[in-house]
């Protein structure tokens, strides 16, 4: 199996989405639940947008050219809290307990 961690592409939205939709089925641990998230593809865009311009972080496992795990850190907005990140990770699940 061939492992990169990077920093998440524009080009890679749809395979990002596609990645996060499947981990809401394999997991209770994803803030949502199975067919809970719609493709707001718009949202997906801004989210690797502001990762593209350093505003936040985005980061994917991909594996044989698929993506199969992220880490983002969502800094927070207002000035009182622009020191702070919301962070998320998740892993697909056959990739689990490997060291990711």
């Amino acid at each position: 199996m061939g492992m990169v961690i990077r920093p998440v592409r524009e080009n890679d939205a749809d395979a990002f989405w596609e990645m996060m939709f499947a981990l809401d089925y394999e997991t209770a641990f994803m803030m949502y639940e199975p067919g809970e998230r719609t493709q707001e593809m718009g949202k997906v865009y801004s989210l690797i947008g502001q990762a593209i311009t350093g505003e936040d972080l985005l980061i994917v496992a991909e594996a044989d050219g698929e993506i199969i795990g992220y880490l983002s850190a969502l800094r927070g907005t207002p000035r009182r809290i622009r020191h702070s990140a919301y962070i998320v990770t998740g892993i697909r699940q056959q990739y689990q307990n490997q060291g990711i």
